[in-house]
């Protein structure tokens, strides 16, 4: 019985460090939104874009997603909006940066997801020397993914969990507005 409690108390013990190695790994390679942000940007460059915008229907029917791109940096933001029938309008009109001005004034407040990505080169937990960082923006939480997690009074592990959502919100985003771009 004891040597079986050992067994299953080194098992859980490599089964930890090796999820933990994992995803420092995956961190350091970088992100899944990298890809998509990079495709996102070619496609905005090609179209000769400065905005796009869509519905963002994997969450709620009223739920929109629009984009700001400059060079260098893309900021994204999802939101609710109380009367879809005018940002429906304009989207059949083209007119994502109204979208865009009317999902960061206009819309639902609490629903407000914002994306910072300062490089426009996808979601980053950590920074390398004078880098901007990226940041993220939901339900009041706000987070800046510069690797310094204690100034926000946070564990690594809150930090790393934290920096997991936000790459799956984004890439959720990144996604929609993709496929309206295509």
């Amino acid at each position: 019985m004891v040597r079986w409690n050992r067994r299953l108390l080194l098992f859980g013990v490599v089964w930890f460090v090796a999820l933990s190695f994992l995803s420092a790994v995956s961190l350091a390679q970088g992100s899944r939104s990298a890809v998509l942000a990079e495709e996102l940007v070619g496609l905005m460059n090609e179209a000769e874009l400065q905005n796009v915008a869509t519905r963002d229907t994997d969450q709620e029917e009223d739920r929109y997603v629009a984009a700001l791109y400059f060079p260098g940096q893309l900021m994204i933001i999802s939101a609710r909006y109380e009367v879809p029938v005018y940002v429906e309008e304009k989207l059949a009109a083209k007119q994502y940066q109204e979208i865009y001005a009317d999902l960061n004034q206009a819309s639902v407040p609490e629903s407000r997801t914002f994306v910072t990505d300062a490089n426009a080169d996808g979601l980053q937990a950590e920074v390398v020397g004078d880098e901007r960082f990226d940041s993220y923006d939901s339900g009041g939480q706000q987070l800046r993914f510069d690797g310094r997690w204690t100034r926000q009074q946070m564990t690594e592990d809150d930090y790393r969990s934290a920096f997991l959502e936000a790459e799956a919100q984004y890439t959720r985003m990144l996604e929609a507005l993709l496929a309206e771009i295509r």
